[in-house]
């Protein structure tokens, strides 16, 4: 984390917007697609390959 930086400063109100904008920005790693559309893609893949022990 750079110097100068004191999160204690910030609500839990602005944590939650940093967070939601970082977790919806396009990633180039992810083809520019945001993290959330590719954890859906990786469950919505492997949900057919769950053991559900039936």
């Amino acid at each position: 984390m750079p110097e100068g930086v004191n999160l204690s400063l910030c609500s839990q109100k602005d944590l939650d917007e940093i967070a939601r904008l970082l977790n919806t920005r396009p990633r180039k790693r992810f083809d520019f697609k945001i993290p959330e559309d590719m954890m859906r893609r990786v469950l919505t893949e492997n949900s057919n390959s769950v053991a559900l022990g039936f």
